[in-house]
């Protein structure tokens, strides 16, 4: 295995130098990557007359075929008020890794930024993994970031699927509730007329439960169609102030510890759907259950994303997740990749939107779309989420059997089966990923 370490350090020498180990691992204290969205918010209360300098994207995760050349660039952002100075950059890369950088000394004035390249060039299979710590003469004096790249298949990878029909829908939307989501929170509760259209539209039934609490219990109860007020019963279970009247921002929350664990906050509404619990309102049953977790950040669970997956299944067997988060793998200048709800998606067949794109009603549009088709109609066709699966790889199992009466179709990415499977049947496809080249 070979390991990839960039470091962007304050010091007196101003040249690229080789070494010959990783450096001592440093961090910010808990371990958690930066981003300059979140760390302009948690500057911008103490002082603004602190330099701060952020690395972006903090987390880079690609896969790609052998021989596949892949870029990356880092960007460095003076987000305080205050220039900031970098003096040198120090690195340790194989031989298949090179780095392109600014001049050095560096001095970034307030809001300025400077690119940093790291080309991969091609390797034999394997894992290549880095860690990137960047410093600075600024209040956080080192900032983390994480590389990892897989040459080669990527397996095996399974993806789940429930087929319907469904007597309606159980929606369970989960929302980061800290301050830097709050235009994203004002904007779904402007735009959620949408999703209520669109959904009367169909006919399909429907209940959401709204979450930002530790506890899971629904904000403002479980809402329905028939809700009275409801347009203004969902601004407030997003935390969006009635005062608010164009919904430009939400107000920032008394968050709990799990403001930024989607995929927790889930698991706990549905244990709350019992009968006597807080969201028993839900319908149950034999309704699908739609998980959808909107967040700037990566899932910050404290249990790893396919064993809160397996929770929420077991709790609820019929169920997809989908998201609204940062693109994977690099996020977004306000936004930080969305690790966890991504993979969690693409494992149940979800949908993953794209939290840096700010059309909201888009967004529900579309979820109202799949919900809709994932509710109403029996399939014959499940389409994989990666790319095309290695030759031979492809096994299909039809509650919990193996099943042959299905074809590969390579044009649109997916299995085709003779028949459709039964009603609420579970279809789990396991393949492994080919890999393919990309930058």
């Amino acid at each position: 295995m070979s390991s990839m370490w960039f470091i962007l350090a304050a010091c007196t020498e101003s040249s690229f130098v080789a070494l010959d180990s990783p450096p001592e691992q440093v961090g910010d204290g808990f371990g958690e990557p930066t981003s300059p969205a979140s760390d302009a918010t948690a500057l911008a209360a103490p002082d603004q007359d602190l330099g701060h300098l952020a690395v972006w994207p903090a987390d880079v995760d690609l896969t790609v075929a052998p021989g596949c050349p892949a870029t990356r660039t880092l960007t460095l952002t003076n987000t305080g008020g205050v220039p900031v100075q970098v003096t040198s950059i120090d690195h340790r890369f194989g031989d298949a890794y090179t780095v392109d950088g600014p001049a050095l000394p560096l001095v970034l004035g307030a809001g300025q930024q400077a690119s940093v390249t790291v080309a991969f060039e091609g390797a034999d299979p394997g894992d290549y993994d880095g860690q990137i710590n960047v410093y600075a003469d600024d209040v956080l004096s080192v900032h983390r970031a994480d590389q990892h790249v897989h040459v080669g298949a990527v397996g095996p990878r399974s993806e789940r699927f429930v087929q319907g029909p469904f007597d309606g829908v159980d929606v369970v939307l989960t929302l980061d509730e800290t301050a830097s989501m709050g235009g994203t929170r004002g904007a779904l509760a402007a735009q959620f007329p949408a999703f209520v259209d669109a959904m009367a539209a169909s006919g399909v039934d429907w209940r959401m439960a709204v979450v930002t609490g530790d506890d899971g219990c629904a904000n403002e109860g479980v809402l329905s169609p028939e809700r009275a007020g409801l347009y203004s019963a969902f601004a407030g279970a997003a935390r969006v102030s009635a005062g608010n009247t164009n919904y430009g921002y939400g107000d920032y929350g008394a968050e709990g510890w799990l403001a930024e664990a989607g995929l927790t906050l889930a698991r706990n509404a549905l244990d709350q759907a019992r009968p006597g619990a807080c969201n028993q309102d839900l319908l149950g049953g034999d309704a699908l259950t739609a998980v959808i977790t909107v967040s700037d950040e990566r899932d910050q669970s404290a249990l790893p994303w396919d064993v809160l997956v397996d929770q929420i299944q077991q709790r609820r067997p019929a169920s997809v997740m989908h998201a609204i988060a940062g693109d994977v793998p690099d996020g977004c200048a306000h936004a930080s990749a969305g690790r966890g709800y991504a993979e969690a998606t693409s494992a149940t067949s979800g949908l993953f939107l794209s939290v840096c794109d700010y059309d909201r009603a888009f967004a529900w549009r579309t979820l109202a779309d799949v919900l809709v088709a994932q509710v109403s109609d029996p399939q014959l066709s499940f389409p994989l989420a990666a790319g095309a699966p290695s030759d031979g790889s492809l096994v299909v199992t039809v509650d919990g059997v193996v099943v042959e009466s299905w074809a590969y179709d390579w044009t649109r990415n997916a299995v085709v089966f003779d028949v459709p499977p039964p009603p609420h049947a579970v279809v789990l496809v396991t393949y492994a990923d080919a890999g393919t080249c990309g930058g």
